[in-house]
């Protein structure tokens, strides 16, 4: 692996959790023990995903946000995005405060806390808006098998991926040159400024 000697790495492709639906009923559970949302209120959701330079993955972030609506019964939910793509977390708040939403729950779409979320809390409070912090996934058991599941298809080569809108297999408008390419090079910005400084992909 670059830059760590002595370390290897192998890539394995597997199914992402949004379309799961334990992975929405823990969402579910950490905004209801949070108190992210109210019976007697309209509220609103905003779920916060890591944003990447595939539109099938910032679809699937999407989807996600929809599923824990539907959980929640909320009649609202908007997505921002940590970086890359749009709408970024700024942008979503301020649709949410131009749109008259005082009182927001927010998840976070993430297994684990990071620099993306801290980040983004600190624009949530800068924000001004009354939002209501349900966190992200954490160490919950429900979500354990999922991973472990997940783990297996791609250790094994069981993994059923929809390719149906996947930049590497269709043609995006503006993405046209990643069609063909091999899977995984510049599905982030980190990767195109990789590739384009001309270091090597075949690193061992």
């Amino acid at each position: 692996m670059a830059g760590r000697p002595g370390i290897r790495a192998r890539l394995s492709a597997a199914l992402l959790l949004a379309v799961v639906l334990a992975a929405a009923a823990s969402a579910w559970v950490a905004v209801h023990v949070y108190g992210a949302f109210s019976e007697d209120t309209t509220h609103r959701e905003l779920v916060v995903a890591r944003g990447t330079s595939d539109p099938d993955a910032n679809a699937e972030a999407m989807k996600a946000a929809r599923l824990l609506a539907e959980w929640t019964r909320t009649d609202f939910v908007d997505v921002g995005f940590t970086g890359v793509t749009w709408p970024t977390v700024p942008e979503a708040l301020e649709r949410m405060r131009r749109l008259g939403h005082v009182r927001v729950g927010l998840f976070f779409w993430f297994l684990c806390t990071g620099k993306l979320i801290e980040r983004a809390r600190d624009q949530v409070l800068a924000s001004g808006l009354d939002v209501v912090d349900a966190g992200y996934f954490g160490p919950d058991p429900a979500v354990v098998p999922i991973i472990e599941q997940r783990r297996d298809e791609a250790l094994h080569g069981i993994a059923r991926v929809s390719c149906d809108t996947c930049s590497y297999r269709k043609p995006w408008p503006g993405m046209e040159d990643r069609v063909a390419q091999a899977a995984g090079v510049g599905h982030s910005h980190l990767a195109v400024e990789h590739r384009h400084g001309g270091h090597s992909h075949h690193h061992h």
